[in-house]
C-alpha cells in the first residue's frame, strides 16, 4: 500500500492505493512424441505440442506465429519451439521445448535383380544397427539375415526395417 499526502492552501489530503502483484504464469509444453519425454519424432513424422499454464482464457503465441494452445509441427532436424503464455491479467511468460528428430533406419538390400522363373534367389541385408527388426513381404525362407524368396513372376521383394522407436523405412529389390 502506498500513501500520499498533499497540502494545498494549508489543507492536507491523504490518499492511498494498494497495488497487487500478480505472479507470472508457469507455462509448460508437453509433446505427444516418442521417447521417455515424448519429445522426439521419426524423420518426416509430426508432433503435437500443447502449451498450458496461462489459465482457462489464457492466450498462447508460438515463435512460428501460430496463436493457439496446440502447435503441430514436422521438423526435419532438431528444432526449438518457444511459446509465450499470457493470462487474463496480461501477465506473460515464455518457455521452450526441443523436438528431436530420429533418423530413419539405414540398411541396404543386396541380391540378384534378374533371375529365371522358379529359380531361388539369395537376398540379404546390410546394416550396422543390430537393434533393427525386419519384416519381409512375400513367400520366402530365411536363414539369419539372408532370405531365399521363390520368384514366380516379376515380383519385388519388400522389406521394412524398424528401430527401437518404431521408426520405419521400407525398401524393395526387383
Amino acid at each position: 500500500t502506498y500513501v500520499v499526502a498533499g497540502t494545498t492552501n494549508g489543507c492536507t489530503t491523504i490518499d492511498s492505493v494498494t497495488i497487487y502483484v500478480k505472479p507470472l504464469p508457469v507455462i509448460t509444453i508437453e509433446g505427444d512424441g516418442k521417447g521417455e519425454n515424448r519429445d522426439s519424432i521419426c524423420y518426416s513424422d509430426e508432433i503435437n505440442l500443447t502449451a498450458s499454464g496461462a489459465g482457462e482464457k489464457g492466450m498462447y503465441t508460438w515463435n512460428t506465429g501460430i496463436i493457439n494452445d496446440v502447435l503441430t509441427v514436422s521438423p526435419l532436424n532438431t528444432t526449438n519451439y518457444t511459446v509465450v503464455g499470457t493470462d487474463t491479467f496480461g501477465c506473460a511468460k515464455d518457455t521452450t521445448f526441443t523436438v528431436g528428430v530420429i533418423p530413419l533406419p539405414s540398411f541396404e538390400i543386396k541380391g540378384q535383380e534378374l533371375i529365371c522363373q522358379n529359380d531361388t534367389n539369395k537376398i540379404w541385408l546390410e546394416y550396422e544397427d543390430k537393434s533393427l527388426t525386419f519384416e519381409w513381404a512375400g513367400t520366402y525362407e530365411m536363414d539369419g539375415d539372408t532370405i531365399f524368396p521363390k520368384v514366380e513372376n516379376n515380383e519385388s521383394y519388400i522389406v521394412t526395417a524398424k528401430d527401437i522407436y518404431q521408426c520405419a523405412k521400407t525398401k524393395s529389390l526387383g
